[in-house]
């Protein structure tokens, strides 16, 4: 889990342009102090230089292993967030940029996933791409049947005509196939069904026997616990498991890249009614911008007393119920029945 302890931020002019910077450390602040004066020495270094494609490489390494951001912008490698709690060496609970607590956990899988998509059936497929074949079988007939006569005539003219029959099939079936992946399975109305039929059914395959999960229904769509043999958050069979269930992409890459799974245990400060921390207050804080953050605090604290984050919908195969699942039950409210943010 790449989560630290201790923070510095600071804002520097380097060759003109200015960077702000911060860096993390579990050592001391000393040493995130240090880690933040290499990363500018690497920044003054590249600044203004038309690199080589391995100079640039080495740079984004660089500042990548330092627990910082790219030039293009690429995400943190490292957690840059306050550490509320910490019930056991796996898990933490921290406070996110917009407020929120986050549960951070290297052995309990979660997963986002925000739009539920159908599989397809082989007869909906066919039925969906039908028109767009048809097209191009009789345009590319018709445009052969007219070709292999005038070849008749002019043999030397094949070459041109058997091909062009292709193309104009092609051209004319483009509107069919435009409205075949238009006509293609999105967000499905039943999605609560899809998602736990999607999640029994792969407990059944022999690569995933012995998968077990539970669902939660969510503010915009649903979370789920998965537990199985060999899943990690920067491995191929975690995955291979979010492709098979919807999970949202870029939740999954950042869990590779964090080295560990993300939950959100209090609601988001717009569905509670309650603006974003004053950007002043952002963590690493400065000493003058605690009192207003903890105003800030205090509202939302009161504010989000009255939702839950999560309901349970089912669960699917031998759950385990570990003490991070009922850490996450208990600070999501979700045994409640309040409205959910």
């Amino acid at each position: 889990m790449k989560l630290y302890r201790h923070w510095v931020a600071e804002t520097r002019e380097i060759a003109g342009t200015t960077f702000h910077l911060r860096d993390g450390s579990n050592v001391s602040p000393e040493d995130a102090a240090a880690k933040l004066e290499r990363r500018a020495a690497i920044l003054r270094a590249s600044e203004g230089r038309d690199l080589s494609e391995e100079e640039s490489a080495a740079v984004r390494e660089a500042l990548l292993d330092l627990g910082g951001r790219t030039p293009e912008g690429e995400y943190e490698a490292a957690i840059c967030e306050e550490i509320l709690d910490e019930p056991d060496a796996r898990n933490a609970v921290t406070r996110n940029r917009y407020g929120a607590e986050v549960l951070n956990s290297e052995d309990t899988c979660f997963l986002d996933v925000d739009e539920v998509h159908r599989r397809e059936s082989a007869i909906e497929w066919i039925r969906r791409w039908s028109p767009a074949v048809l097209v191009f079988a009789v345009v590319t007939a018709l445009f052969a049947l007219g070709a292999h006569r005038a070849v008749s005539k002019d043999p030397t003219s094949a070459f041109a005509l058997y091909p062009s029959a292709v193309i104009c099939g092609i051209v004319c079936a483009v509107p069919a196939i435009v409205m075949a992946r238009l006509r293609r399975p999105t967000a499905t109305d039943d999605a609560e069904a899809t998602l736990l039929a999607k999640v029994r059914a792969l407990a059944e395959k022999p690569a995933w026997r012995g998968l077990a999960a539970r669902v939660y229904k969510t503010a915009a769509g649903f979370r789920i616990l998965a537990q199985a043999d060999g899943l990690a958050p920067s491995n191929a069979r975690f995955r291979a498991l979010a492709r098979a269930l919807d999970a949202d992409r870029l939740y999954v890459d950042l869990c590779g890249k964090q080295g560990c799974w993300r939950a959100r245990l209090t609601p988001k400060p717009r569905r509670a009614g309650v603006k974003r921390p004053p950007r002043e207050t952002r963590f690493p804080r400065a000493p003058e911008a605690e009192a207003p953050f903890a105003a800030w605090l205090a509202g939302y604290d009161a504010a989000s007393a009255g939702f839950a984050v999560c309901c349970p919908v089912a669960t699917v195969g031998r759950f385990v119920e570990t003490s991070a699942v009922r850490l996450h039950d208990d600070r999501t409210r979700c045994a409640s029945s309040l409205p959910l943010a």
